[in-house]
């Protein structure tokens, strides 16, 4: 038996624009894959995001203008099948 292959597909017009959150879901322009908020930094405007699948890489000070967070009911499903 193989391992189903599931893609997911997260529109454009379901990320939102605002200050991400510690621990919380979002892409980042211009990259590919979903990082976690890890540090955030509101007077500097920057946070460290890790990435979520693979070798888990950490890009440090990424500018609130680059996030862009993922709707919760988007990301609370994603962790459910990651965690599957």
């Amino acid at each position: 038996m193989t391992p189903a292959v599931v893609s997911v597909v997260i529109k454009s017009d379901r990320l939102l624009k605002r200050f991400p959150r510690t621990g919380e879901i979002v892409r980042m322009d211009d990259r590919r894959g979903l990082y976690v908020v890890m540090n955030m930094d509101r007077e500097r405007r920057v946070a460290d995001l890790m990435q979520k699948g693979g070798r888990h890489e950490v890009e440090k000070d990424v500018p609130f203008a680059s996030v862009r967070t993922v709707n919760r009911n988007i990301s609370r499903a994603i962790e459910e099948f990651l965690a599957s």
